[in-house]
């Protein structure tokens, strides 16, 4: 029985190590209501930030910061998901905007 459990144990925390950490980019998104981010696609986050475009602005602003120096590989890690995701959203809507502008001027 003390084998069994030292094994269920053993397995647990090899299932808990084997998560990526929780950080603060992460937790400020789950906080806003995105849910678990561990291990959810950049298209996924996408899909969520374009339902809540004023909260992909304000992690867009974060994550210039976070961008500096960061290694090649930084990209594949949640909080690089996340930023790009933040990016592509930004930019669409920054897109949007600057069409209608243009669309307003135009019929002036």
């Amino acid at each position: 029985m003390k084998k069994l459990a030292l094994v269920f144990w053993g397995l647990l925390l090899a299932a808990d190590c084997s998560r990526e950490p929780q950080t603060d980019l992460m937790r400020k998104m789950e906080q806003s209501g995105a849910g678990d981010l561990r291990s959810v696609t950049s298209q996924s986050i996408q899909q969520w930030f374009l339902r809540n475009p004023d909260v992909a602005f304000d992690i867009s602003r974060t994550c210039r910061k976070l961008k500096v120096n960061t290694p090649a590989s930084w990209g594949d890690t949640p909080d690089g998901r996340i930023c790009t995701a933040a990016a592509q959203v930004h930019i669409f809507y920054y897109r949007l905007r600057a069409a209608d502008n243009m669309t307003f001027s135009l019929s002036r």
